[in-house]
């Protein structure tokens, strides 16, 4: 969330009682229910954790395989190499 001076606040959640909105943060392994005035409320950007997650697991993924296949390719290429130059290293 970021407020109306620019400053940038990180929330677990928002929560309506009462007709007020507290944004729920955790400190020290507790939570903790600050107020929010919607007044001062410049912008809120919501996480998506489905692909937030996904993403992760998927350039994880992604970079091992890379690895893998240049593993693979420069293993093929030494075998080439060594089948054209008649069985000598």
């Amino acid at each position: 969330m970021v407020t109306g001076s620019d400053k940038k606040i990180r929330l677990k959640r928002i929560e309506k009682t009462d007709s007020i909105y507290y944004g729920i943060k955790t400190v020290k392994s507790e939570e903790v229910k600050i107020p929010l005035n919607e007044k001062d409320i410049k912008k809120i950007r919501v996480k998506d954790q489905a692909a937030s997650t996904f993403l992760t697991i998927g350039s994880i993924v992604l970079t091992f395989g890379i690895i893998i296949i240049a593993v693979l390719i420069n293993d093929l290429n030494n075998d080439l190499n060594s089948i054209n130059s008649g069985g000598k290293n």
